[in-house]
């Protein structure tokens, strides 16, 4: 889980999100981290990026976010991290739910479209 928070200017936006971690030991990505950490910073990335190419990559689930529009919106998403559900609320107010196919298409929602 991670929790973040950004701004510029007076645009805000704070949120949570959950994600899923491919199955591998902290310990061998942390003794990485560690070994390289005297490494040229594109040596080090590169060696990172190798260990993550290996192990496969990590995806968001789900999101629950401050727009920096000021609305809020909660995104649950596939194993792949793609967008299927969207619930928002805008910031006058408006509520939307879509649901999403696998190319983030919208295959219904509420309001109906007009």
């Amino acid at each position: 889980m991670t929790i973040e928070s950004n701004q510029e200017g007076s645009k805000r936006e704070a949120g949570l999100k959950l994600i899923d971690q491919p199955e591998y030991p902290i310990q061998e990505l942390l003794a990485i981290v560690d070994r390289t950490q005297n490494l040229p910073p594109g040596e080090r990335d590169a060696e990172i990026e190798k260990f993550m190419q290996l192990h496969g990559p990590h995806h968001t689930r789900l999101s629950l976010y401050r727009t920096s529009e000021g609305g809020v919106e909660l995104k649950m998403k596939d194993t792949e991290g793609r967008d299927r559900l969207v619930l928002e609320v805008t910031a006058d107010g408006a509520p939307a739910l879509r649901l999403l196919d696998q190319h983030g298409k919208v295959l219904s929602q509420l309001p109906a479209a007009k």
